[in-house]
């Protein structure tokens, strides 16, 4: 803001004054009085802008303490519920976020439960070792990542028994090429560079309409151990539009 017009405003200022106290003594001591009242004034307005930032601070301070700790709680609970040796959901997890889904259901689309088993495990770890065991679980569980979306869930629910359970599937052809790609990639998978003829046997219930967690599973379950007995390294897939 120029010089100029300050002192422009201020010669103003006096003008006025001048005009209302014709005597220098009264309009020196009215400026006086403006000047010390104007004084105070900045003062309490910079108190009270120092208290408005000193209640913003402490007020930042505590959001963001309170966003720690829903993180760290947040955190905390999904520890709780990630399987240790996978980083999957474990059974008890996999199955609550499940049944949260299914509570609200839509119409307009599919959702799928997957239930995968290892043909021949307990070979792998008798013929290579249990350390090759292990490697191949974690192997298995990089492929069902990567040939998942983020909204699906993946939990470990036994041994070598992994499930997936996947929402707002518009299609059944995509259900099957998924299915079609964890056969051809985990038959893929090497142990120390050598390969082992991996295969999975899979189960896949489709539902298009609320079903209870346990039924769901049970059926996609029941279809896996069909395509078990029919030999492994393949789907067994069931779409029911019904309830019951």
């Amino acid at each position: 803001y120029p010089d100029y017009k300050y002192i422009s405003r201020l010669n103003d200022y006096l003008i006025q004054m001048s005009i209302t106290f014709q005597d220098d003594r009264v309009l020196y001591q009215a400026l006086y009085d403006y000047y010390v009242d104007k004084k105070k004034e900045d003062e309490r307005w910079r108190q009270n802008l120092r208290k408005s930032l000193i209640t913003k601070i402490e007020l930042e301070e505590t959001l963001y303490q309170q966003k720690e700790i829903v993180k760290k709680n947040e955190e905390l609970m999904k520890n709780n519920e990630i399987e240790d040796f996978t980083k999957v959901l474990n059974k008890t997890a996999f199955k609550k976020h499940v049944e949260e889904e299914l509570k609200y259901f839509k119409d307009d689309q599919y959702m799928a439960m997957f239930v995968i088993d290892l043909d021949k495990f307990k070979s792998i770890n008798d013929n290579y070792g249990h350390l090759s065991g292990d490697q191949l679980l974690l192997d298995v569980v990089d492929i069902l990542k990567l040939e998942t979306r983020e909204i699906d869930y993946i939990g470990r629910i036994g041994g070598d028994e992994f499930c997936i359970f996947m929402k707002n599937i518009l299609s059944l052809p995509y259900i099957e090429e998924k299915a079609l790609m964890l056969l051809k990639s985990i038959q893929a998978i090497k142990i120390n560079n050598i390969g082992i003829d991996m295969t999975v046997s899979i189960g896949i219930q489709v539902i298009s309409k609320a079903w209870d967690y346990n039924k769901l599973f049970k059926e996609a379950d029941r279809l896996m151990y069909c395509s078990k007995t029919a030999g492994g390294n393949r789907y067994t897939m069931k779409v029911d539009e019904s309830i019951d």
